[in-house]
């Protein structure tokens, strides 16, 4: 799972992981391509291996997201430090799973998209230390149920601990509050969400017309 694909646009990200198979550094000079899955599926910042390791490129806007997980992947990351790509810090897809204690996103570079995606039947679980955010995201802090091709399953999120390391609210962008929990630190966009509500559901409807399947990409032009 070395990158993400959106319509005919291939981006890397910078570490990738699935059920299966897991890589650091994914489109850089020197990946180093692990296969089978993570074994323990636990990332500890106080004990090796150090999988994440400060999760910090030279050029943090060349990757699409920092850390990406998908496919059945199903982690617990304790105090994870994770820069910010050029679209996401952090970004579940296609029933990944992944639990935080505690923890810090988007601790540097350049301004994304959003600071955490997920989506396609994913579940981010954060309420048991806090998990701080360092910068919002142009287009939501935390993005959750957008469009995923690989699945149109809800995705469900518990956002107890998340904060924002300036103090002010973290930004939610939600199609759908079914199985979200939002933490006292967090706002839901309303505008934002009925915007991905709209669009989903004409993408949806597009893909039905067009009989395009689930997990195959649709035209360059319904991306």
């Amino acid at each position: 799972m070395a990158n993400t694909t959106t319509g005919t646009d291939n981006q890397d990200n910078f570490i990738s992981c699935s059920a299966a198979s897991w890589s650091i550094g994914s489109g850089g000079k020197s990946p180093q391509q692990i296969n089978g899955p993570l074994n323990p599926p636990v990332y500890d910042a106080t004990k090796p291996p150090v999988m994440l390791n400060g999760a910090n490129p030279s050029a943090n806007e060349l990757y699409d997201a920092i850390a990406k997980f998908g496919e059945g992947a199903n982690v617990v990351l304790f105090e994870p430090q994770i820069a910010q790509g050029h679209q996401d810090s952090l970004n579940l897809n296609n029933h990944a799973t992944v639990t935080l204690h505690g923890g810090d996103l988007a601790t540097n570079g350049a301004q994304g998209l959003r600071v955490v995606t997920v989506k396609g039947g994913s579940s981010l679980i954060a309420a048991v230390a806090p998990v701080t955010l360092h910068q919002h995201g142009s287009v939501a802090d935390v993005q959750l149920n957008a469009w995923s091709d690989q699945s149109y399953s809800l995705a469900a999120a518990d956002l107890t601990e998340f904060c924002m390391a300036d103090g002010s609210k973290v930004k939610v962008r939600t199609r759908s509050m079914e199985n979200v929990i939002m933490g006292p630190h967090c706002q839901r966009d309303y505008v934002g969400s009925l915007l991905d509500f709209v669009y989903w559901w004409f993408k949806y409807s597009v893909r039905a017309v067009l009989r395009i399947p689930v997990g195959k990409s649709g035209p360059s032009w319904l991306s």
